[in-house]
């Protein structure tokens, strides 16, 4: 991992297999109940973490779990939402220059 690159944390494996698709550094979390151990949030305290939730009661609960592993680690996430319920329903609904431009902010 490089120091300051930016990494998406998703709920969802195919959310995150899509990102790194559209070239960009990702990991999933296949759900609150499945979280790996502190050691592995460790290792990310270099990036720039930027989480990636699902609009639903899951999603907030993986949100609020993970900002606060890494509030706990003395490190600051960022929060992206796509406006759908999770990245893949996004991309299904946009263009492809719309999906670059949304990403990329």
């Amino acid at each position: 991992m490089i120091e300051g690159e930016k990494v998406y944390i998703t709920e969802g494996e195919f959310d995150a297999m899509l990102l790194e698709d559209l070239g960009h550094r990702a990991i999933a979390i296949p759900g609150v109940g499945n979280l790996p151990k502190i050691e592995k949030f460790r290792l990310l305290t270099k990036a720039e973490i930027v989480v990636c939730p699902d609009n639903d009661e899951a999603g907030k609960r993986m949100l609020d779990t993970v900002q606060k592993i890494f509030r706990d680690l003395g490190k600051d996430v960022y929060v992206k939402r796509f406006g759908e319920k999770d990245v893949t329903d996004f991309v299904r609904s946009i263009t492809i220059d719309e999906l670059i431009e949304e990403v990329g902010k």
